[in-house]
């Protein structure tokens, strides 16, 4: 039996994980003779990685479908046998490996997940707004982990490693960030419009595993980002949320941090390791937005582009500001088709350039062509982004062709039923004979 038929017969067959969970006990044992105190139960542990992620009881509940809290309660303090399949489920909604849920595998110190927009007055100690970071930041973990399997799985694992740049993150200023975001641009070899080629070149060529997730328009954090190159690479999660332009300065503000993740995370472990936010990283986050506008909005682009569309100097006085030489529609064409970017971002990359001042900034924002065009490329419902990023199906497919996995393990991946898979599946790429395949299997699973 080939690596995937096990893997595929564990998952999908009750029988064999009940094997499993009754052969876990003395293995369990043997792993904690390892450590100084006694071994966790199975109870212990359940309670801990539901506390790691700040969910209450009854949430664990109601997403590993066991009723009430009192349930989890009962399992956490070993009053309550736990069967196979709420194994199972306990093990998706908590996003923990089996191996480790049964203690047979300890899991590795997890690296920290930095968030834009980390602090927003009156939320961040809101106990519901830090249950849903930590529940966004398990799902980060596990689909990333899942990419990364149907990576070996599929031979298609990428061969460039994102550099890894050493910063001084206490003294960080704009202008360092400015330099580090043209040295990133072209090592990556983004081109003349690097918002347009940023999400494909992080994923083709660096592997980089990029999801989206509905986190609001004006809610507590607009993106997120994790580095752990042992297990899985680099993952970026963006708002979905967000208009397409938005998006794309997200992601160019998380390269910033996985381009300097070691310096960062040493960093934070030293100084925040109670989960404070040091002095030092309202700043950096600046340095990041820095980054960022100078990654998409190169200087020498800026300054060909303003020249191409300025108008005539007004009664021939030479060097007038380009402000006075360009109409709001231009400004706005400039952001939209010349960069990819949102109309503010060009603005506040003018003023930043010293091309514009503050005054100068407010007065073009407020005109109606570049309000209008911003708004124009919010997402509606038929554009939002999927969850997962086409790359991510395409090895799926594989995957179940070369039967590295059944239809039910790739759809509780791909976080579908497996009816559901297979309508993704084949939206993804029509082929007749894969369809049929895909589904007699969903119906085999239906059944």
């Amino acid at each position: 039996m080939t690596k995937g038929e096990q893997d595929r017969a564990s998952y999908e067959d009750p029988q064999r994980l009940d094997d499993r969970l009754q052969n876990t006990a003395d293995a369990g044992a043997r792993a904690g003779d390892t450590q100084d105190s006694e071994p966790m139960s199975l109870g212990e542990r359940i309670r801990l990685f539901r506390q790691q992620r700040r969910m209450e009881q009854g949430r664990l509940a109601e997403l590993a479908g066991l009723g009430t809290k009192q349930a989890v309660s009962s399992i956490e303090h070993g009053k309550r046998e736990v069967k196979a399949f709420e194994l199972a489920r306990l093990a998706t909604a908590l996003r923990v490996p089996m191996d480790e849920l049964l203690g047979i595998t300890s899991a590795a110190p997890a690296a920290p997940v930095l968030w834009r927009r980390r602090t927003v007055a009156g939320v961040n100690d809101d106990s519901d707004v830090v249950a849903r970071r930590c529940e966004h930041e398990a799902r980060l973990r596990e689909r990333a982990r899942n990419y990364a399997r149907l990576e070996e799985w599929c031979d298609d694992i990428p061969v460039d490693t994102l550099p890894d740049y050493e910063i001084e993150v206490h003294r960080l200023t704009y202008a360092q960030a400015g330099t580090l975001a043209e040295t990133v641009r072209e090592y990556l070899g983004l081109g003349s419009r690097p918002a347009d080629s940023l999400e494909g070149t992080l994923s083709g060529r660096f592997g980089a595993k990029i999801f989206f997730a509905p986190l609001g328009r004006d809610g507590e954090a607009s993106a997120a980002c994790i580095r752990d190159d042992d297990e899985f690479g680099c993952a970026v999660l963006l708002n979905a949320d967000e208009a397409p332009v938005r998006r794309a300065f997200s992601l160019a503000h998380e390269l910033f941090h996985l381009v300097t993740w070691s310096s960062v995370s040493a960093a934070l472990q030293h100084e925040a390791a109670d989960g404070t936010e040091p002095s030092w990283y309202a700043m950096l986050e600046r340095c990041a937005q820095s980054f960022a506008a100078a990654l998409l909005i190169p200087h020498g682009r800026v300054m060909a582009e303003l020249e191409r569309r300025a108008r005539p100097s007004v009664g021939g006085v030479e060097g007038e500001r380009y402000a006075a030489r360009l109409r709001p529609s231009d400004y706005a064409f400039m952001a939209h088709v010349g960069f990819s970017v949102s109309s503010d971002a060009l603005l506040w990359r003018l003023v930043n350039l010293n091309l514009l001042s503050h005054g100068e900034r407010s007065a073009l924002a407020s005109y109606p062509e570049l309000r209008l065009s911003t708004q124009s490329l919010a997402p509606g419902e038929d554009r939002s982004p999927q969850a997962f990023p086409p790359r991510f199906w395409e090895l799926l497919r594989l995957a179940y062709q070369r039967g590295e996995a059944g239809l039910s393990r790739l759809a509780a991946m791909a976080e579908l039923s497996a009816p559901e898979l297979y309508h993704q599946l084949t939206a993804v790429r029509a082929d007749a004979e894969f369809d049929t395949s895909v589904y007699e299997s969903a119906e085999a699973a239906a059944v």
